[in-house]
């Protein structure tokens, strides 16, 4: 499904757009896009075809900062808000 291998920077905006994924669901992905949707889909309970539509927008938003090298698209949305402020 993608071909796309992530950088370390870019397993940091993982953690930031799914902060329920631990370090070590991260980790195990091996830099690859396509096993996000997995760990996506377990971690956020849902079906494989929501997790896939959320893993392709990230990845598409890394996609779209590597093209236009925009901080906005580099730093996608969160799934859920962040209530810790």
């Amino acid at each position: 499904m993608y071909t796309q291998q992530l950088s370390p920077e870019q397993e940091s905006l993982i953690r930031q757009r799914f902060p329920r994924l631990t370090g070590e669901d991260v980790e195990s992905l091996d830099g690859a896009c396509d096993k996000l949707v997995d760990a996506v889909q377990d971690r956020y309970a849902l079906n494989r075809e929501e997790a896939e539509r959320r893993v392709d927008e990230f990845c598409s938003s890394i996609d779209r900062a590597g093209a236009r090298g925009s901080a906005a698209a580099r730093r996608p949305e969160r799934i859920e808000p962040d209530f810790s402020e």
